[in-house]
C-alpha cells in the first residue's frame, strides 16, 4: 500500500488485525480497562502505563470497552486508542489515528462510510465543460457519490461532511481521486478531466498523492488531461502548504485549477498566490447574470486579468440561454452547467444542444 498511514486508515487497520495501543492519563480508568479485557479474555500486555494488545480486531476492542458498564460517558473521552498495522514498529506519522473512544464509537456506528470508503463503493458523475467556440466538449468535472449496502447514493456533501467529522476524509479524498481516474479510463474519455480534492486533506504531498499518481500510470491518462481542482468547502488554512501541493501537481505535469472563485474573502489573495491554470466563477456571481450590470463589469474586470495571467477561465453553474449569451460576450473561455447537461456516470460524448 502506497502513502501515509493517515490516508490508508481504513485499509491498514479496519478490515484486518491491528496492534492497538490504549492509554489514559487517569490512573484508575486505566485499572477498569484492564478489568474489562480480563473479564473478556483479551490478552493485553502493561508497557509504562500502556495497554498493548497485539494483532487485534479495533471493532471488537471498542465495542468490549465502550459497552461495559464500569466505563460512563464522561470517561469516554479520557480513554484514548491508537491502532497500528500489525507487526509493524511504531512510528510518529501513525499518532493521526489516535482518537478517544467516544470518536471511534462514532466511527464504528457510520456503518454506511465505512462500507463505502473499507470497499471503495464510490461511482464517478461526469459532467462536461464545453468550449462553446468551438461546439465541443473541452473536459469533463469528476463528482464523486458514495453507494452504500442498499445501493443508495450518497450525494457528495453528506458523504464527505460525515468523513469530516470523523476524521475519515483524508481517506474518502484519496479514494475519491484514484476511483476518478479509474472511471474515467474504464469510460475511455480521452479529453482532460478535472478532479475535486480537499486541500486539508493532503498532509504530505508526496506521500498522500502517491496513489494519486500510481493510478494516473497504472491506467495510462497521460498527466496533462488531469487537472487537479481546489475546491473551497473548507477554509484553506495555509495557503503555503496548498502551494506545495499544486507545485508538485505541476512538476508531475498535471494541470491545476481553482473552483468556487469569489466564494470568500480569500479567492482573490489566493489566485494572487496559487496562479493556477484554470479558474471557475463561483455560480453566485452567474446567475442571472443578465440582469446585473456591476457583476458583468467585475467578471470582465477578472478576465482581463486572467488574459495577461495565462488563465483560462469557466463559467460554472450556467442554467439559462441569457446567462449564456452574456458570459460568452464577455469572454469566458469555457462554461459549464444544467443547461448543458447533467452529470451522468457515463459520460456525454457530444453536445446535446445547439450553441
Amino acid at each position: 500500500m502506497y502513502g501515509c498511514l493517515r490516508c490508508n486508515m481504513v485499509e491498514n487497520v479496519f478490515d484486518s488485525p491491528a496492534d492497538i495501543y490504549i492509554s489514559s492519563q487517569i490512573p484508575h480508568i486505566l485499572f477498569k480497562i484492564e478489568s474489562i479485557l480480563q473479564r473478556n479474555n483479551i490478552n493485553f500486555k502493561i508497557q509504562t502505563n500502556i495497554l498493548f494488545l497485539s494483532s487485534s480486531e479495533l471493532k471488537e476492542v471498542v465495542s468490549v470497552i465502550s459497552s461495559d458498564s464500569e466505563i460512563t460517558v464522561l470517561e469516554k473521552s479520557d480513554i484514548f486508542i491508537l491502532p497500528a498495522p500489525a507487526g509493524k514498529t511504531l512510528t510518529p506519522s501513525m499518532a493521526f489515528s489516535l482518537k478517544n473512544l467516544k470518536i471511534w464509537e462514532d466511527i464504528f456506528s457510520a456503518d454506511d462510510l465505512l462500507y463505502i470508503i473499507s470497499n471503495r463503493k464510490l461511482v464517478t458523475f461526469f459532467h462536461p465543460i464545453i468550449d462553446f467556440r468551438n461546439k465541443s466538449i473541452h473536459a469533463y468535472e469528476c463528482l464523486t457519490r458514495g453507494i452504500n449496502k442498499d445501493g443508495k447514493s450518497i450525494p457528495p456533501f453528506e458523504l464527505f461532511t460525515k468523513a469530516q467529522s470523523l476524521y475519515l476524509q483524508f481517506n474518502l479524498d484519496r479514494i475519491a481521486r484514484e476511483m476518478s481516474i479509474e472511471n474515467a479510463a474504464r469510460n475511455n474519455i480521452s479529453r482532460k478531466i478535472f478532479i475535486n480534492f480537499i486541500p486539508n486533506s493532503i498532509y504530505d504531498p508526496k506521500e498522500c498523492l502517491s496513489t494519486t499518481f500510481e493510478a494516473a500510470k497504472k491506467f495510462n491518462i497521460k498527466p496533462e488531461n488531469i487537472v487537479f481542482e481546489v475546491i473551497q468547502s473548507e477554509k484553506v488554512v495555509n495557503i503555503e502548504h496548498l502551494k506545495s501541493i499544486l507545485d508538485l501537481y505541476r512538476e508531475m505535469g498535471f494541470g491545476t485549477a481553482l473552483d468556487d472563485l469569489g466564494s470568500s474573502y480569500s479567492s482573490l489573495k489566493m489566485l494572487e498566490e496559487l496562479q493556477p491554470d484554470y479558474i471557475k466563477i463561483d455560480m453566485q456571481y452567474i446567475r442571472n447574470i443578465h440582469l446585473d450590470h456591476l457583476r458583468q463589469s467585475l467578471i470582465k474586470a477578472l478576465l482581463q486579468v486572467a488574459k495577461e495571467n495565462n488563465i483560462r477561465v469557466i463559467a460554472e453553474g450556467i442554467e439559462s440561454i441569457e446567462e449564456f449569451d452574456i458570459l460568452s460576450n464577455l469572454g469566458v473561455d469555457y462554461v459549464q452547467g444544467f443547461y448543458f447537461g447533467q452529470p451522468a456516470s457515463e459520460p456525454v460524448k457530444s453536445l446535446s444542444r445547439t450553441i
